[in-house]
């Protein structure tokens, strides 16, 4: 007597538990049978870039528990599908020798087929490995340059914080020609005081215009303190720090620049810039001159800058600044103390010299 249908009927199914158990796997062991949430990686070789770009705290480092057990999986019922042809034939009936001529040509043919079909991709798989290998051969490769860079920053950035004078210092900076007189003049006349790295915290690459080359690196220094730098890396072997932003070099100390007033003096300062509407003394003319008030890295003072409007660098400065959304924007602002100004805190910006506080390119090739 066939076997009598189940009637069909709607039940409930809890997805998330579906979800869950089927991120759920099994590894099989010689004496046990594992479950596992995830799928552990498998690596081979030194330990990852990643690790050495952004090296795990101590207090983050975890001892992985024991993984739960697998006794649900293993209970877990599995339903086979019933195959007509296991029922008894019934009595008295003849047996067919057609279907068995029928299903020997089909499995002769498929026989058949599975030979020519395997000849056929052995030749494929063959290029398949070698386009494989090629793959890996690249991706090694690309590593090996990638971990070599690591070495060079690590090593550029040891031995810039380790110079003992300015000599030195310019082997492992940027535009070393143009700083040359410049650092100099900052250490006047003497040598930099030479910190020694413990530990390299952390290398971020920096994208900035169509440049691609910059690294952000930050260290910790013997006396306890960190310490960050900007890097150029033109090659997985030649890296410079950017010495200017390193310092946050500025032609005059700028609480002395507030202070002191120097008449008719310009120089080229790294300032923060907000919109601001104080319009007094010279610069009372609101249709006449752009606000801005201007504060600077480690400084205590502040000062109002004013750009005439019609100036070629107004529509710049008002687009930066605007698109910052309120907050402080860095600039490189031309600032310039007219002789004989009455404003006690207005200077005028004479020009926009970069949008940022690095020289992507070295300012003094441009002017030739």
């Amino acid at each position: 007597m066939a076997k009598e249908r189940e009637k069909a009927e709607l039940r409930p199914v809890d997805e998330q538990a579906e979800a869950e158990a089927r991120k759920r796997y099994v590894r099989l062991g010689r004496d046990e049978v594992e479950e596992l949430e995830e799928l552990p990686p498998v690596r081979v070789g030194p330990a990852p870039l990643e690790a050495r770009l952004h090296p795990a705290a101590r207090d983050e480092m975890k001892i992985r528990q024991s993984d739960p057990g697998v006794g649900s999986l293993i209970e877990r019922e599995i339903p086979v599908a019933e195959d007509p042809w296991e029922e008894p034939p019934a009595e008295g009936s003849d047996f067919a020798w057609g279907w068995v001529a029928l299903v020997a040509s089909f499995f002769g043919g498929a026989i058949l087929w599975s030979l020519v079909s395997v000849k056929g991709a052995e030749g494929q798989r063959k290029d398949l490995s070698k386009d494989a290998l090629t793959i890996i051969e690249m991706e090694g490769s690309e590593e090996m340059e990638a971990v070599e860079m690591v070495d060079t920053l690590e090593k550029v950035a040891r031995a810039f914080l380790d110079s003992r004078s300015v000599e030195e210092m310019l082997g492992h900076v940027r535009h070393p020609d143009r700083l040359a007189p410049i650092m100099e003049s900052y250490y006047a006349g003497g040598a930099p005081s030479p910190a020694r790295v413990v530990n390299v915290l952390s290398m971020d690459p920096l994208t900035i215009g169509q440049r691609a080359s910059f690294w952000i690196i930050l260290c910790e220094l013997a006396d306890g303190n960190t310490t960050q730098m900007l890097l150029e890396a033109f090659s997985e072997k030649e890296a410079k720090v950017d010495w200017e932003t390193y310092v946050c070099y500025q032609p005059m100390g700028w609480d002395v620049f507030v202070r002191d007033r120097p008449d008719g003096y310009s120089g080229v300062f790294r300032v923060y810039a907000e919109a601001d509407h104080y319009h007094t003394h010279e610069f009372a003319d609101s249709e006449q001159y752009d606000c801005y008030r201007l504060t600077a890295l480690g400084g205590l003072e502040t000062l109002y800058g004013y750009v005439k409007r019609g100036a070629a660098h107004a529509p710049q400065i008002a687009e930066l600044v605007a698109a910052s959304g309120g907050r402080p924007v860095p600039l490189m602002l031309n600032l310039h103390l007219p002789e004989g100004l009455d404003s006690p805190r207005g200077v005028v910006v004479d020009g926009l010299v970069n949008p940022r506080w690095l020289y992507v390119e070295n300012p003094a090739s441009m002017e030739r």
